[in-house]
């Protein structure tokens, strides 16, 4: 996570193109895996929309709160692009920047960058969800691990066999640490 994403405000995910990535499909199954997951991985204060297409099943709401800071918006006669792009236009200037909106639509991407938003791949996103420690429950303190060189590095590979046949030389410091051996190919007289 970048120094701005602990700043964002608010994520506006295009809800049926990051369902139908992961889950296959728009469904109840889908939304249900998907609310928990993204309330637990947004920044402290931070507000989550996530917009569907279409609109809602008879007797719900084209707006609801499904969890502190988390709401599903249903996009209604307009595609669900045009209201995600409502959505970035209705804010204030300067909070565009504290937005990110995700998406793999390029076009979306474009015009939410040309409005002031942030934007971020479902990639980005999915990878936030499904990691275990991305999921914190509320209330609790994240521990962040410190950022250092060499700290994405992977752990060392077990020497092979065949490196254990033919044991190295340990290298020695001073002069002649660096002695030349001569053309390997070429036997000596």
């Amino acid at each position: 996570m970048t120094r701005d994403d602990d700043e964002l405000l608010l994520l506006i995910v295009d809800g049926d193109n990051l369902l139908h990535r992961v889950r296959g499909g728009r469904d109840g199954s889908g939304l249900a895996w998907l609310l928990p997951r993204l309330r637990a991985t947004l920044p402290a204060g931070g507000r989550g929309i996530v917009m569907l297409d279409g609109h809602p099943s008879p007797g719900q709401a084209r707006r609801s709160r499904v969890a502190p800071g988390v709401e599903v918006h249903h996009s209604g006669r307009i595609d669900g692009d045009g209201a995600i792009l409502e959505l970035v236009a209705a804010l204030p200037f300067a909070d565009r920047g504290r937005t990110a909106v995700v998406t793999d639509d390029r076009s979306l991407a474009d015009r939410a960058r040309h409005l002031g938003a942030l934007t971020r791949r479902l990639d980005w996103l999915r990878l936030r969800l499904e990691r275990p420690e991305g999921v914190v429950q509320p209330g609790a303190v994240q521990q962040r691990r410190p950022m250092s060189l060499g700290h994405s590095r992977p752990p060392p590979r077990p020497p092979s066999p065949a490196a254990e046949e033919h044991p190295r030389e340990p290298w020695r410091p001073g002069r002649g640490a660096t002695r030349k051996r001569g053309n390997p190919r070429r036997r000596s007289a």
